[in-house]
């Protein structure tokens, strides 16, 4: 049985027996069942050779003209081209292994009904991506029609420090409502980062780093590194606490793959401590980023402990929404 609001896409070969007089063979959209408000009722028809592997037969131009330019990776363009004709469902496979900064774009150049339809097909994390890459005005388009249960599994599966920002631009009954559907554990983090500024260190960072006992050794780092929970491709550093969680020292991930498993990690080389407080604004921390050619900073509070991490994707983000 079909739940309401889902997306059917039913496909008939018709061979070239029953084709047109050149005897080509025809695709045809049998069916598509689209909720949401998005009303699509037509049947698209295109040869079966070479459709998605090469490209889409000039009918592209829906949109005024095809994917070439507008910055979408080539090899994913013909998915832009026949989003239109074709309904999101044939995709969903193709685009969760799209770089989110792709699903972006395509979903800012989308009208409105095909680009809450795409948003609605992807899956909880793939959207979560796709939605801390995109403007504010359009995360606020894209989530309003969304009850909070929904914003919430999805704002779960963001930076803490991108859901906080997220929420940080909607009213307040609207993001009270949001966090009070999160699981407790994720809601903290991001009520944490909701106390501070945006354009601070704090409010730019995220809590999800790997950190350990300054006496640890490899075989901990491993697992701490098989148990984190967060983007693990934005781990580079393991931080080394003392007693009161202030940093006492920085491995590199790399080290841990040319060490032995029983060595304790304050004996490896180590990088370099940068810090910045709490408190640094945007302007300081991209200062610190430019000056050491750092991948990511260490935010610690005015006791020096450490409370988050500022990634270089953060600092990118912050420059260009000020230029």
């Amino acid at each position: 049985m079909r739940e309401a609001g889902q997306r059917h896409l039913g496909l008939r070969k018709q061979d070239s027996d029953d084709g047109d007089e050149t005897g080509n063979s025809f695709l045809f959209v049998e069916e598509i069942d689209v909720g949401d408000g998005f009303d699509v009722a037509f049947e698209v028809a295109q040869r079966v050779d070479g459709l998605i592997d090469g490209g889409c037969g000039g009918q592209g131009d829906i949109f005024g003209g095809h994917a070439a330019g507008r910055g979408v990776s080539g090899e994913f363009e013909e998915i832009f081209d026949l989003l239109p004709l074709l309904g999101v469902h044939l995709f969903e496979d193709r685009l969760s292994k799209m770089h989110p900064s792709d699903i972006a774009d395509i979903l800012e150049e989308l009208a409105p009904p095909e680009r809450h339809a795409l948003f609605l097909s992807l899956d909880e994390e793939v959207a979560a991506e796709a939605l801390e890459e995109v403007k504010p005005k359009m995360q606020q388009s894209l989530i309003e029609s969304l009850d909070s249960e929904q914003i919430a599994g999805i704002v779960e599966e963001m930076d803490p420090g991108a859901a906080a920002d997220l929420l940080s631009e909607l009213t307040d009954e609207r993001s009270e409502a949001i966090l009070e559907e999160m699981d407790p554990e994720e809601r903290q983090d991001v009520e944490d980062l909701l106390e501070f500024s945006g354009n601070s260190a704090a409010g730019r960072m995220t809590t999800e780093y790997v950190a350990l006992p300054a006496t640890a050794v490899v075989d901990q780092a491993i697992s701490a590194l098989r148990d984190f929970e967060g983007d693990i491709e934005t781990i580079t550093d393991i931080y080394l606490l003392d007693e009161e969680e202030r940093i006492t020292g920085l491995i590199p991930i790399v080290q841990l793959l040319l060490a032995k498993p029983g060595v304790p990690l304050s004996t490896l080389p180590q990088g370099h401590i940068v810090s910045c407080n709490v408190d640094a604004n945007g302007r300081k921390v991209a200062e610190l980023f430019d000056k050491y050619n750092l991948r990511s900073l260490p935010v610690v509070d005015h006791e020096r402990r450490l409370v988050g991490v500022v990634h270089a994707e953060q600092v990118i983000a912050l420059l260009r929404a000020t230029h």
